[in-house]
């Protein structure tokens, strides 16, 4: 094996021989936050293809649900949000970094600052997991609430949709990942049809 593939090789397994737990309590905090913004952003969209094919990314996903958030758009767990994301974008390309102290003390400080009223916040005992951990479970809580209020605004809105068209089917009141999956496959196929037109001798071609 040349020298640079085995000083790659011996980096790579270095960095594998143990478990980082910050690493492991913030992509998985970062997950489950994101779950959370998307369930929000469903609950107020009823075509939910289109915005699958929107693909959007972790902090397009966090402005989309904080413009729905309607009195809780400027709380301060939007900024403790962004702090997390900023230390796993971090996290996630560099496995070394000069930024990553700084990062997670700003961390630090947006939490502090947002858990202030909370008895039980120890800021001796919160080395960079517990903080993490903290700052995740801090905001997961006030985002299942903005949950709670839009499933409420939603059941209104069928309710109103019953009023306004009696003589239609009422909307699915949920929509199962499984279901989406299905139609966005008969979406693509659709689609694929619509690419395909007749060309000379029977044979299709496809547009360009």
């Amino acid at each position: 094996m040349r020298p640079q593939a085995q000083l790659m090789l011996d980096r790579f397994n270095a960095a594998l021989a143990s478990v980082d737990e910050t690493t492991l309590v913030l992509l998985k905090g970062h997950l489950l936050i994101e779950e959370a913004l998307v369930k929000i952003i469903e609950l107020h969209t009823y075509h939910h293809e289109h915005l699958d094919a929107a693909r959007l990314g972790f902090n397009q996903k966090a402005c989309v649900a904080r413009s729905l958030a309607f009195r809780r758009a400027d709380i301060g767990e939007w900024e403790l949000i962004q702090a997390i994301n900023s230390l796993r974008n971090d996290l996630a390309h560099h496995l070394e970094s000069d930024e990553r102290e700084k990062k997670l003390s700003r961390l630090r400080e947006v939490y502090l600052r947002e858990a202030a009223g909370m008895g039980n916040v120890d800021e001796h005992r919160l080395d960079p997991p517990h903080l993490i951990a903290s700052a995740c479970a801090l905001v997961l809580g006030v985002l299942s609430s903005i949950q709670e209020d839009s499933n409420a605004l939603r059941g209104f809105i069928h309710s109103l949709d019953r009023t306004l068209n009696p003589d239609l089917e009422p909307f699915q009141r949920h929509v199962n990942r499984a279901t989406r999956s299905k139609k966005a496959s008969v979406l693509e196929r659709k689609k694929q049809q619509k690419a395909k037109v007749p060309g000379r001798g029977g044979r299709s071609r496809k547009t360009e």
